[in-house]
């Protein structure tokens, strides 16, 4: 199952919480893994959010995704 079809189409970048339930993870754990760079995300301020695609890039073992 992609990314994609758990949620809504339009989307482009998932919220901590929302990258937290892909990976079935928890929230905290998901915070660490992005402030250390080993999930890619964009830093707006304070909020962080996780692009999809490079969340997919992730899952599918690239060490990191560009992009």
């Amino acid at each position: 199952m992609t990314i994609e079809k758990l949620i809504q189409p339009e989307k482009r970048v998932l919220t901590i919480q929302e990258a937290s339930k892909v990976l079935r993870i928890g929230r905290d754990l998901t915070y660490d893994l992005v402030k250390d760079g080993t999930i890619p995300s964009i830093k707006l301020g304070r909020i962080y959010r996780v692009p999809i695609v490079q969340l997919n890039a992730y899952i599918a073992g690239e060490r990191r995704a560009t992009g």
